[in-house]
């Protein structure tokens, strides 16, 4: 197998490094600085090396403009229209969270991205290491300990459900809330305690520390008129996000951006788990293609 990784964060670099420890050929671009690898690994500062692979996987997000690609650690920025015609020949070409836009323009190009954000073993398996990540920065930017934080997790999705678990081994007073009442009747089934969305704002003065996964903005002003002026937020969700952050600077309410946070606290697990998600995409991809 070759594989060709091009851009990302330093998952991406654990991934080259799991990829070629398991007996794959690597090809690594668009990493100039910042990482280490192994010395089985091809670095190449020229994306063309990726033409000849038999898969190519790019980062999460694929790109975080729709134009160039993600790719903090490259010496220069890499077009996403440079690479369309180096993946012509690539069986199997990975991104992650791809915006349609981008897909629709690398489909008219000839390629065929496959989105491996969208996978539900993906999204269980990154559960984990996106909680425990947000738990470490909580203990960092807390002047308390968490058994002392009130904490309130807002929706109870995979990363809320076990957020809310490792909490609770951390703080007695644990809260979930959410708006579907089937989700809220198993998070008080699982042993937290619970608010309906819509009455959150007679109780948001009872917590000190935030976790939001809700991309939406559940958190308007009259919410966070009413927080603990030392409260903290973190925000795990995508865009937009539950607060508005420059209407939190005004109210002087801390919040903390913690979105990619394997790539940040536990790259390898996330290289890890990108590479097995893509793993299973490609097989599933061939095994289609043989009962055709």
């Amino acid at each position: 197998m070759v594989i060709g990784i091009c851009g990302g964060d330093l998952r991406m670099a654990e991934l080259a490094n799991l990829a070629a420890a398991r007996g794959d050929r690597v090809f690594v671009t668009g990493f100039d600085s910042g990482a280490v690898f192994s010395d089985r690994i091809f670095l190449s500062r020229d994306p063309a090396v990726l033409s000849s692979c038999d898969r190519v996987i790019l980062p999460l997000p694929v790109s975080r403009d729709n134009e160039f690609l993600f790719a903090p650690f490259a010496g220069a920025p890499i077009p996403l229209s440079a690479l369309w015609p180096l993946l012509l020949d690539v069986p199997f070409v990975f991104a992650g969270k791809v915006e349609e836009s981008v897909k629709k323009t690398a489909a008219q190009k000839g390629i065929f991205l496959q989105d491996y954000l969208t996978r539900e073993d993906f999204a269980v398996a990154n559960a984990l290491p996106t909680a425990e990540g947000a738990i470490q920065i909580a203990m960092e930017q807390l002047r308390c300990t968490l058994a002392d934080a009130p904490c309130l997790v807002l929706g109870y999705g995979r990363v809320a459900m076990v957020l809310s678990h490792l909490l609770k081994s951390l703080s007695p007073r644990v809260t979930v809330s959410c708006r579907n009442i089937g989700a809220l009747t198993l998070a008080e089934a699982m042993g937290n305690k619970t608010i309906h969305l819509p009455r959150l704002l007679s109780h948001i003065s009872d917590f000190s520390l935030i976790f939001n996964t809700i991309p939406a903005r559940i958190l308007p002003e009259s919410h966070l008129r009413a927080m603990r002026q030392d409260a903290l937020i973190l925000e795990l969700a995508s865009a937009p996000g539950g607060a508005d952050p420059a209407l939190c600077r005004k109210l002087g309410i801390k919040l903390v951006s913690c979105q990619s946070l394997p790539g940040k606290v536990a790259p390898v697990t996330g290289g890890r788990i990108i590479l097995e998600t893509t793993d299973h995409m490609a097989a599933e991809q061939a095994e289609r293609e043989e009962r055709r």
